[in-house]
């Protein structure tokens, strides 16, 4: 597993498309880890920006992580509060 970049800040009623914000590669393996039990953080597969949160799965949330492997589309996160997520090269 490479090293955790920084945290991704997902601001409230936003797609955040974090291909963009890490650096990452679309089609590239990645882990997923939100920042707070608090806030459910939603992620979507989508070559543009999905036009609803309901298309989107949400991610584990406490010590859990969730992956989407490698060859997808680009990723889009979305929360409805301000949120930070950890993002790594799975």
């Amino acid at each position: 597993m490479s090293d955790t970049l920084p945290l991704v800040e997902i601001p409230a009623n936003t797609w955040v498309d974090l291909n963009t914000e890490t650096g990452i590669a679309v089609g590239t393996a990645m882990i997923f880890k939100a920042q707070s039990t608090q806030t459910q953080i939603r992620l979507a597969i989508s070559t543009a920006e999905p036009a609803s949160p309901e298309i989107a799965f949400p991610i584990s949330t406490g010590e859990n992580t969730t992956t989407i492997g490698s060859g997808e589309n680009r990723i889009w996160a979305y929360s409805t509060s301000q949120s930070k997520l950890s993002v790594q090269e799975g």
